[in-house]
């Protein structure tokens, strides 16, 4: 029998063993007979237990049941003897190899060592051990989350000590350990009769910390069951439905999260929190089954006060609702102004008011305007107030964000990164909604890197999802990727059709435009391979004109306006205008593609030396951004032209070894070498844990690893190679 652990106690800074103390990781590092020890066979251990007297014997069996670490205080304690009078008895067993000491406690050499002498110990006593050491700990005034586990071998239905145990547990480790305080609020709940006064509470803290834990099937399953209860109050009941409805949002189900969210509309006296949470959940859901024409109808009561105002939290969710329709039809400034309000709005309430996470929604279209810096820092403080409420729903945003702007901004692989780590994190808590927009992201990153079944596959995925989670955040993105891929399998004709099916037809491309740097000039291209002047000069019209926007004041965004000349440079096939707009282009894909399309332009012309030029800076663009599949069809075209390019250092990375780790993975790697967390590791490089999360595996991939401790010592050897 394994010895019991308490759930979520561990970090894995300690070679993927979460009971034993960080410093014998390093120890192992150099003892190869121990790091052998987790095959140790139970007749070794009893021979090693038979030389010790029976003092050490018994100090040693008693420490078994404490834990793989334990203070000499607490076990002179449980054996009610003075400390004094254990110390023969420890040096005798670290002696035998069975404890090693460390600088504030003792723990045992290895976990195999601690498992095989656990079992040593007969059930019953091991039973009455547990509890006796969960009282004693308890009874010492520290903490009941170490307490808990011990009183829970020996836990019965209905009993108090345990169940007071587990509260005060459950309660102290949500806030560091949500996933440890839900194991703990679940297992007091199944301890918790059906005629106890304190059942109630203690579901209603359970669903709380299963969704701060991220598990939301079991928070939505039990919110439903706690849903059922007559004892429940009102602004309690409302709440739960709250949570349900976001989880049902998140899960993809915006028709089910309406009729959550219109519940706590409809009924009386409640919080005025209560009405705006609703209100906003009802508006994102009905935006998520694109019903556009009831959301601004409601977005528009909201601000003006219909039926009454909610408070800031709900006026800035109507701003970010009218945000979305004003994107969708080209209104840039309209749109920023609207978010902008948001952000203001969302921070002059509570905390709790930031839900709605504006300053996310604005770096999203600050991204596709090529307003990198800012852009940047809008994820930053989104990801704050996601951590800061606890918005399971919106937590995998700030990656999938971040990735969308590291693939504008031409950085593949730390698209690649954020994409993954976003995709782990949704896929993890079964909240959908940010799910295609990671898969677009690369699904882009494989089609420029020239993979297209990768690309092919992820956007296969992204399709498959429910059609809400595609509906609020650039629906044209999802039609842009299948587009482009059609058109790198050369069914352009697909291409038009893949535009036109879902609804964006040249007369309304503008949302396309707005969102894609690059769009306008693909469309452009296109029609003229249709045969197609007129619609090709319909895009550069529209292009155009969302570069200075009517409505807009006469306010110019120079992302636009260099999209607008790259479209109208290639209809009228003039050099001078796409090299203009390559040098206008906030976005270095497009404009590695505007300085391909000038060379084209140029070798129609018959003017060799200046393509070649063109080229050969579209090709140092493209390898910049690691655009493998557009490098390699430059390359192509300066062959024919004469010119021969060596392929860059780039696609020369082995893809195993330590030469294949990127700058962020060598960067992870030394930090975790000296002996951060992942939580710590995000912190120092401004990124998640969930970034870290996936470098680090990564690593472990390409130099065939499986441990901290083993990533620890090659990165002392490279450094030792290295001086």
């Amino acid at each position: 029998m394994t010895a019991a652990k308490f759930p979520g106690a561990g970090d894995e800074g300690t070679d993927g063993y979460t009971g034993l103390h960080p410093a014998a990781a390093v120890t192992n590092v150099t003892d190869r007979a121990y790091r052998a020890c987790a095959q140790v066979q139970q007749p070794a251990v009893r021979r090693l237990f038979a030389r010790l007297t029976p003092d050490a014997a018994r100090v040693v069996k008693v420490a078994a049941v404490l834990g793989p670490c334990f203070s000499v205080d607490v076990l002179s304690d449980v054996l009610g003897e003075p400390v004094g009078a254990l110390l023969m008895a420890i040096d005798e067993a670290v002696a035998a190899g069975a404890f090693v000491v460390f600088p504030t406690t003792v723990g045992f050499r290895h976990e195999a060592v601690r498992d095989a002498l656990y079992a040593e110990v007969p059930e019953p006593t091991r039973r009455a051990l547990h509890r006796q050491i969960g009282t004693t700990l308890l009874g010492r005034g520290g903490s009941a989350v170490a307490a808990a586990p011990h009183l829970l071998e020996s836990a019965r239905e209905g009993d108090c000590i345990t169940l007071d145990c587990l509260d005060r547990a459950s309660a102290e480790a949500l806030d560091n350990s949500p996933t440890a305080a839900a194991d703990l609020a679940l297992r007091a709940l199944t301890l918790t009769l059906p005629t106890d006064e304190r059942r109630l509470a203690r579901g209603l803290f359970t669903v709380d910390a299963l969704v701060r834990a991220q598990r939301l099937e079991e928070a939505a399953a039990l919110a439903r069951s706690v849903l059922v209860d007559p004892a429940l109050a009102a602004d309690a009941r409302a709440q739960l439905r709250l949570t349900l409805s976001s989880i049902l949002f998140g899960r993809g189900l915006p028709a089910e999260a309406v009729a959550e969210a219109e519940k706590v509309l409809a009924e009386p006296d409640l919080d005025e929190s209560l009405y705006a949470g609703a209100e906003i959940s009802r508006l994102f859901a009905i935006l998520a089954e694109a019903d556009l024409s009831r959301a601004r109808r409601l977005a528009e009561s909201i601000l003006a006060g219909e039926p009454e105002c909610r408070g800031d939290a709900a006026l800035a969710g109507a701003l970010m609702a009218l945000s979305f329709l004003a994107w969708r039809d080209g209104q840039v400034a309209d749109t920023l102004g609207l978010l902008r309000a948001a952000v203001r709005r969302a921070e002059r309430g509570p905390v709790e008011g930031r839900r709605v996470h504006p300053h996310l929604c604005l770096a999203a279209k600050l991204t596709a305007l090529g307003e990198f810096e800012d852009a940047d820092g809008a994820v930053t403080q989104g990801e704050s107030g996601t951590t800061a409420t606890g918005d399971t729903v919106w937590a995998s945003a700030p990656e999938v964000f971040r990735a969308r702007l590291r693939l504008a901004a031409g950085r593949l692989d730390e698209a690649r990164a954020h994409a993954e780590a976003g995709l782990l994190h949704a896929e993890a808590t079964g909240c959908r909604f940010f799910v295609p927009m990671a898969l677009s992201v690369l699904a882009a990153v494989a089609l420029q890197r020239g993979d297209i079944p990768d690309a092919v596959r992820h956007l296969a995925r992204c399709q498959a999802e429910p059609p809400s989670t595609r509906a609020v955040f650039g629906p044209t993105i999802y039609a842009w990727v299948e587009a482009q891929l059609a058109a790198a399998a050369g069914d352009r004709e697909r291409a038009r059709r893949v535009l036109a099916k879902d609804g964006m037809e040249m007369a309304g491309v503008a949302s396309l435009l707005v969102e894609e740097a690059a769009a306008a000039a693909f469309l452009v291209r296109l029609a003229l391979a249709a045969g197609d002047r007129s619609q090709a000069q319909a895009v550069v019209v529209c292009a155009q004109r969302l570069a200075t926007h009517p409505g807009d004041g006469g306010t110019s965004y120079p992302a636009l306006t260099a999209a607008a000349e790259h479209a109208r440079g290639l209809l009228e096939r003039d050099p001078h205008i796409l090299l203009l707009a390559a040098a206008t282009h906030r976005h270095p894909w497009a404009a590695a593609s505007a300085l391909e399309d000038a060379g084209t332009v140029l070798a129609e012309r018959s003017d060799v030396s200046g393509a070649t030029g063109c080229w050969e800076r579209s090709l140092d663009a493209y390898q910049a951004c690691g655009a493998t599949r557009d490098s390699s069809r430059v390359r192509a075209r300066l062959r024919e032209a004469g010119v021969r390019r060596r392929h860059w250092r780039h696609t020369d990375r082995p893809i195993s070894g330590w030469g294949s780790l990127t700058e962020g993975e060598l960067r992870v790697a030394d930090l975790v070498a000296e002996g951060l967390t992942n939580p710590q590791v995000g912190e120092r490089m401004f990124v998640s844990r969930h970034t870290v999360d996936f470098h680090l595996r990564q690593i472990f991939r390409k130099l065939a690893i499986s441990s901290r401790v083993d990533l620890t010592r090659l990165v002392m050897a490279h450094a030792v190679a290295k001086a």
